[in-house]
């Protein structure tokens, strides 16, 4: 395993193992609390930073294309499943690691037994595109993640986010993801959990109300919070959230 994988602590007591994705221009390090609930909710949890990102190689965002992110989504499912032993396994994605998810399970729709899409980037938010056209402000807005602003001082204050300076292949193949996200809908037959913020002003929940109409799974639940922002498990109301995520998981653990 190399530093840009990371494994929870490992519980006899484990109900399934969650394998988790994060977004564009930040790294895993970011979700310590989203490890901590759901390993005190008996799930492993292992995740990995994107090419590009973090502690792997390309920092910052240098990546040839949506397929070496596939590729890194798909050498994490291998190291979960590897550790899982007879228990399920679930893919977890944020936003653009909701994207790159999305397209791995459209194409191995065997490869995991349920899948959970956090703020799904299929259409992007008024204020993303706002950000996009002003040259002085170019990136991914910060006080959009959050209302919370702890979580944004911390996100702009982290030396591992690059939000101010994502290169053009990284937007290209984010744009890529989305995509082909839209057009593979069907193919995703595996249980799904959408959560999104009505209020995410980077990725428009109207982008994943269209792409959960088209899932090809009967098994499907979307959930959209009231006036949250794009980071609903970094919201104040985040263990409401991961509340939801983890019944659902606990729902799936035996199907």
């Amino acid at each position: 395993m190399t530093d840009r994988f990371l494994q929870s602590q490992k519980s006899p007591w484990s109900k399934g193992s969650v394998a988790l994705v994060h977004g564009l221009a930040e790294h895993h390090g970011r979700y310590s609390y989203v490890f901590a609930e759901l390993g005190a909710a008996d799930y492993d949890v292992y995740t990995v930073d994107l090419r590009g990102h973090g502690a792997s190689s390309g920092f910052p965002g240098r990546v040839g294309g949506l397929d070496d992110w596939v590729d890194d989504v798909s050498a994490l499912v291998d190291m979960a499943r590897g550790r899982a032993e007879d228990r399920p396994l679930f893919l977890l994605g944020h936003s653009l690691g909701a994207l790159v998810s999305a397209t791995f399970v459209a194409r191995n729709p065997k490869a995991v037994d349920g899948l959970v899409l956090s703020a799904i980037a299929v259409l992007a938010g008024a204020e993303l595109l706002a950000s996009m056209s002003d040259p002085e402000a170019a990136g991914i807005p910060p006080n959009a993640i959050s209302r919370d602003p702890e979580v944004v001082r911390a996100y702009v204050e982290d030396p591992l986010v690059f939000h101010d300076r994502v290169p053009a292949e990284a937007n290209a193949a984010a744009l890529e993801a989305a995509i082909e996200v839209n057009q593979s809908g069907p193919s995703i037959t595996v249980p799904v959990l959408m959560v999104h913020g009505s209020a995410d002003g980077i990725a428009d929940v109207e982008g994943a109300r269209e792409l959960f109409a088209q899932l090809g799974t009967e098994d499907k639940e979307l959930l959209v919070y009231d006036g949250l922002y794009h980071e609903v498990m970094n919201e104040p109301e985040r263990d409401r959230v991961i509340g939801d995520v983890v019944a659902w998981l606990d729902r799936h653990v035996g199907t």
